[in-house]
């Protein structure tokens, strides 16, 4: 029995690689079982009928979301949480795909997955249309800026990490087309992504003005003030956007060790943008904000200036594991909020992605 129900799968899949219409399950006179997409004149009553298996349709920037939820539950699944804990943070009747998410990250966490693993692999199943969560189903909001529908485009920002090197998040270029910089939209080539971490490194064409510099000690200090550089909203605001803040949390939600938080105000199109300190030293890379829904049901109010931010050891490794070169300050490079934000202007991009 296990056999046939192998053959009708792997029929199923063919014939819908071969456009066929329907795979046909029959048994001839002595008992025995076939499969095939015309069955015999000859076949006798017991005829079935199967339709084409079709891959089911998800949204690849969901999907992401995705992966970043699944190394989120891992995340607390490594500091003592247990599945109740993350209902109770992700409540089935509001989040009803956080239980199937939070199952499949649990099975593999007692399989002694880490989390930037188990990441990858939740992103992976939703693609593959494992999960339903983004199969049209049930849907999922990080409070990530979102991406782009097909044929439209959405909007992210960058910095130079060498002349030619562009940093981002991951999400901002998946399902992207085409990736392009700047007011006159240059193309620029996607070279390497980390869907864990979510950072993706891009290739221009062309030198930029600047070049950021990152903090040669990774060590953040709690309630240190920083600024944020991006272009959120650039369809209404247009120009690079400088908000100030501190490190409200040296780690993310749920205790992620992989993020720290921040109370600088961002926006959808914030995300890939630099997080710098009073020296102007790269600190870390916008990632995501508190999801409001999740909040208020939560606490009863929106959150306010809840933001993540990706921790400058995590990219410094990402950047080692593709050879990439990069510029690091000493702390007697002082500068002034202003000249931060002056210096920002050379080496911040603005990313567009067509869907």
């Amino acid at each position: 029995m296990r056999s046939r129900s192998i053959c009708l799968i792997l029929l199923v899949c063919l014939g819908a690689s071969a456009q066929a219409g329907t795979i046909h399950r029959w048994v001839d006179e002595n008992g025995r079982v076939h499969f095939g997409q015309t069955p015999p004149a000859t076949a006798g009553l017991d005829v079935q009928t199967t339709a084409p298996r079709q891959r089911p349709t998800v949204d690849p920037v969901c999907c992401t979301d995705v992966g970043r939820l699944g190394g989120e539950v891992a995340n607390a699944f490594t500091r003592g949480y247990k599945l109740v804990d993350v209902h109770q943070m992700f409540p089935p009747s509001r989040h009803p795909q956080i239980v199937e998410i939070a199952n499949f990250v649990s099975d593999k966490s007692r399989l002694g997955y880490p989390p930037q693993r188990i990441a990858g692999m939740t992103e992976t199943a939703c693609l593959n249309g494992s999960l339903l969560a983004c199969r049209g189903e049930a849907g999922i909001d990080s409070g990530a800026p979102n991406g782009p529908a097909t044929g439209k485009a959405s909007y992210g920002t960058g910095f130079h990490v060498n002349a030619r090197l562009i940093v981002t998040n991951n999400h901002v270029v998946v399902g992207c087309s085409r990736i392009s910089i700047g007011e006159d939209d240059i193309p620029v080539e996607l070279l390497a992504r980390d869907t864990g971490r979510d950072l993706a490194l891009l290739r221009a064409s062309q030198p930029g003005a600047g070049v950021v510099s990152l903090r040669g000690d990774d060590q953040l200090e709690l309630g240190e003030s920083l600024l944020v550089a991006g272009y959120p909203l650039r369809h209404i605001l247009g120009s690079l956007n400088i908000t100030t803040g501190n490190v409200s949390a040296l780690s993310g939600a749920a205790g992620n060790q992989g993020l720290f938080q921040i109370s600088a105000p961002i926006q959808p199109g914030s995300s890939g943008g630099p997080v710098l300190d009073r020296y102007g030293q790269l600190i870390g890379v916008v990632v995501s904000k508190l999801n409001d829904n999740y909040g208020l049901a939560a606490s009863g109010s929106v959150p306010q200036n809840v933001n993540f931010a990706i921790q400058l050891r995590e990219l410094k490794a990402f950047l080692g594991q593709q050879g990439v070169d990069y510029q690091q300050s000493r702390l007697s490079d002082i500068s002034e909020h202003a000249a931060t934000s002056r210096a920002a202007q050379d080496y911040t991009v603005a990313i567009r992605c067509q869907g």
